[in-house]
This record gives structure tokens, C-alpha cells and sequence, in this order.
């Protein structure tokens, strides 16, 4: 079986990362005392993870007005014990002094300070035709809900489901008739604005609070989602094809997302869309049918027949191509790729 040489991720490539300036339990009480936010990253200093993390948290602290902190925990054992945290790095939103919100995102800046901003926001803003860009640009998901005054039900479940989905999304009502105009829809709707991929999903009508709640969720789930340890094992207990693509950049992942998006979505019933970093984990693109270094690279794999078909290197990574190729390989028009007479790496054609 070919799985483990290409699902298991493997060490972290060593890198050159952002040195972490640590702070003690006394600044650490003395910041939460005096700032409404605070981001805590409690660190192993001489890990992968909390290495890999360093270039990251200081570049959201470069971003971020609130404070972001971190606390090494050979030099303050007691602290982390205090507030629960047993494995490293473990990021903290920290409201008061004993208060906190766990971060389970990516753990890169971006994502990072989307987390912070979502938290300085109220559970629902109030959005108008003036304000709505403003609102729809600070994350990738902003949920908004277009009701009149005087539909109280829908807006008490609204709220309630925003309140319990705040530190995922964004969340709005707009009662503005000049934007419901200019999105085209009546009242009462509900509009997933998917800012990175230009996309949105509307619920119209009025609806149950469990049906507002699976809409939120459905629209928030990426398409393309970027392959982690956290996520690989629910990709590979999948019997749907995955689709790779590998990037080195964050500029590369997002325009390939955006591209891609339309036919992750035409295909999202049998085929799961991600990314991968192709510097940390390029030693599984060999495995993949790939040439090591070069990227961006494309190749599907199914885990449950352990099939690869990396794409030909001599065609252009267009989303037109890339349906044809998937529908060739979903239609059994492509042989799977034969790592005993490839040479060595992507085959130019198949």
C-alpha cells in the first residue's frame, strides 16, 4: 500500500522562523488588567509546531492593535497549568483574567487576526448599504441576515445562532431596502457572503433556528480547505476522490482557491479540494506524481482504490482543464499513474 508514504505529513521542513520574545506571569497579568482583548500563544520554544508558529504570531502582532503575548512553558509552568493547557503551542483569547476562547484555526496570521477582529465585534452589527463592504471584508465568511423590523422571530433566532457561531463567522442584520435592491433578494433572507472565493449561498424565507444553524455551517465549510494533521484522516476515510494542490505561497494558495472554486463546487459530491504547503510537506509529492519543487502542482488520489493521477506538467493549471481532467479520470478515461514506469516523477502525459 502506497497510503502511508503519501498521507502521513511527516516532520515539519526546517525553516528560518521569527525569534519568540516570551513574557513572564507578571506581564502577563498586568496586560490582561489592562487591554478588553488579549491573544496568549503558550509555546514549546524548541518544537516544530511553536517554531513554525513564531514567523506567524509575529507578523498578526504586526497586524493586530490588541496585544498578542506569548508564555514559555519551561519558564512558567504554573501559568499553563492554571489555565489548562497541557499540549503546545496553544493559542488564547484571553476576554478578562479568567476568561478565555480557544483557537482552533490555522495557525497562520491571517487567520489569526480574523480570529482577534471577529472577537472585538459585537455577536451581530448592525450592516447598511454603506457599511456592507466594510463588514464582508474582514473574513472569509460574513453571514447577513436581510429582515424587517418587525420580523422579531427571525431575528431572535438569528442573534441566537451568531451568538453560538461568533467566533467562526461574522455576522449582520441589515434592514436597508436599498441593499436587499442591490443583492436582489426579498425580505426575509439570509446571505453567505464568501469574500476569498467571490462566491455567496442565500436562504430565503422564514425558517427554523436548526435551519438557519445547517446553513451557517454548510456555507462556512471551505470548498478547498488547506490539508492539515488535524483534517487528513477525515479526507482519507472518505471514498470521494482528493484533489491536491500543492503551493508554496499564501498569494499562490489564494488565487488557485478563487480559480478553483467553481469547480470544487460543480464537483463537491465526489471530489474534496485541498491545498497543501509544498515546502513542509513536499516530500509526499514524489509519492503523488509530482516533481518536487515544482509548484504550483496538481494530482488527484484516491484513497480507496490508492490511485494517483497527477496532472500533465505540460498543460496550463486552468479551472477549464482542470474539469476536463477530472471528468477523464471520474468517467475511467485516465489511467492511474505507474510509479514502476515513470521515471523520474510527473508523467508529461498519460
Amino acid at each position: 500500500m502506497l497510503v502511508s508514504g503519501r498521507v502521513i505529513l511527516g516532520s515539519l521542513a526546517a525553516a528560518v522562523h521569527a525569534q519568540w520574545h516570551h513574557g513572564s506571569s507578571i506581564d502577563f497579568h498586568s496586560i490582561l488588567d489592562s487591554n478588553p482583548l488579549t491573544l496568549v500563544a503558550f509555546v514549546a520554544p524548541w518544537t516544530a509546531p511553536s517554531k513554525s508558529l513564531a514567523s506567524e504570531w509575529a507578523t498578526a502582532k504586526f497586524q493586530l492593535t490588541y496585544p498578542l503575548v506569548s508564555i514559555d512553558w519551561t519558564a512558567e509552568p504554573s501559568l499553563c497549568t492554571a489555565h489548562k493547557v497541557h499540549s503546545y503551542p496553544a493559542i488564547r483569547l484571553f476576554h478578562v483574567p479568567d476568561e478565555s476562547t480557544r483557537y482552533g484555526g490555522p495557525r497562520k496570521a491571517s487567520a489569526i487576526v480574523s480570529f482577534v477582529v471577529r472577537a472585538s465585534l459585537p455577536a451581530v452589527s448592525e450592516v447598511n448599504v454603506k457599511n456592507i463592504t466594510d463588514l464582508v471584508g474582514i473574513d472569509r465568511v460574513t453571514v447577513v441576515a436581510h429582515l424587517k423590523i418587525d420580523e422579531g422571530s427571525m431575528r431572535s433566532k438569528f442573534t441566537r445562532v451568531a451568538e453560538a457561531f461568533r467566533n467562526q463567522f461574522v455576522f449582520g442584520i441589515a434592514d436597508d431596502k436599498r441593499l436587499a435592491q442591490k443583492e436582489k433578494i426579498e425580505f426575509p433572507s439570509i446571505i453567505a457572503y464568501k469574500t476569498d472565493v467571490g462566491d455567496q449561498e442565500v436562504l430565503h424565507g422564514a425558517v427554523k433556528r436548526s435551519v438557519i444553524e445547517s446553513f451557517v455551517l454548510e456555507a462556512g465549510k471551505p470548498l478547498i480547505d488547506e490539508l492539515t494533521r488535524r483534517n487528513e484522516l477525515n479526507y482519507m476515510s472518505s471514498h470521494e476522490l482528493i484533489a491536491y494542490i500543492f503551493v508554496t505561497d499564501a498569494a499562490d494558495r489564494a488565487s488557485l482557491r478563487r480559480k478553483f472554486h467553481p469547480v470544487a463546487k460543480q464537483y463537491k459530491d465526489c471530489v474534496n479540494f485541498v491545498t497543501i504547503d509544498g515546502i513542509e510537506y513536499g516530500h509526499i509529492s514524489p509519492s503523488l506524481g509530482l516533481h518536487r519543487g515544482h509548484y504550483p502542482g496538481f494530482t488527484v488520489y484516491s484513497a480507496w482504490k490508492d490511485q494517483v493521477f497527477p496532472y500533465p506538467a505540460v498543460k496550463g493549471i486552468g479551472a477549464d482543464n482542470i474539469e476536463e481532467f477530472l471528468l477523464e479520470i471520474l468517467h475511467g478515461k485516465r489511467a492511474p499513474w505507474n510509479p514502476a514506469g515513470a521515471g523520474h516523477g510527473q508523467h508529461d502525459e498519460l
